[in-house]
C-alpha cells in the first residue's frame, strides 16, 4: 500500500470510528449538550460536513470564507443518519478529489486546505488528525450523556 493509500485509509477508519460512536445514541444525546461553548453531536457532524466540502475549495481569504454556505438549511435539519449518510459521501468526493488530482504526484506537492499550502501528504493527515479530534468530542459527549455506556465494549 503506497503512503498515499494509507493516508486515505486512516480517513476512512476515522470516518469508521464515528459510526461507531454514534451507533445507537438516544434521541437526545444528538442534541446534548453539558456547556453552552461545546457543540452537540449533530453540530459537530454538521461541522464535519463543512470541513469535508470546505477542503477540496480553493479559499483566497479563509477568514472571509461562507463556512456556513456549504451546508444547506435542509442539511442542517437532516436526521442523524441522513447526516452520517451525506458524511460518507462527503468523505467519497473528498477522495475522489484527492485521487484525481494527486495521487500521481509527489507527496510534497503543495495543496491548499482551508486557506494555507502545505503538502498534500500533510493535507490529508491534518484531516485525519481533525477527524479524530471531533471523535473525541462525540466521545466525550457520548459518555457525558450515558454513563453507562463504555468506549472500549462499544460496537
Amino acid at each position: 500500500m503506497s503512503i498515499f493509500e494509507l493516508a486515505l485509509a486512516q480517513l476512512r477508519a476515522q470516518r469508521t470510528e464515528l459510526r461507531r460512536l454514534t451507533n445507537d445514541l438516544h434521541d437526545a444525546q444528538w442534541d446534548y449538550q453539558p456547556y453552552k461553548q461545546l457543540n452537540t453531536i449533530r453540530t459537530t457532524l454538521i461541522h464535519l460536513l463543512i470541513v469535508d466540502r470546505s477542503a477540496i475549495v480553493k479559499m483566497d481569504d479563509p477568514m472571509n470564507f461562507q463556512w456556513d454556505a456549504l451546508v444547506s438549511e435542509e442539511e442542517r435539519q437532516a436526521s442523524p443518519e441522513k447526516l452520517l449518510d451525506l458524511l460518507d459521501a462527503s468523505l467519497v468526493n473528498f477522495e475522489n478529489h484527492y485521487r484525481h488530482n494527486y495521487e500521481s504526484k509527489p507527496l510534497d506537492t503543495p495543496v491548499q486546505l482551508f486557506g494555507s499550502e502545505r503538502p498534500v501528504l500533510a493535507a490529508l493527515f491534518n484531516m485525519a488528525a481533525e477527524y479524530g479530534y471531533h471523535n473525541g468530542q462525540i466521545s466525550f459527549l457520548r459518555q457525558a450523556s450515558d454513563t453507562s455506556w463504555d468506549y472500549y465494549t462499544a460496537e
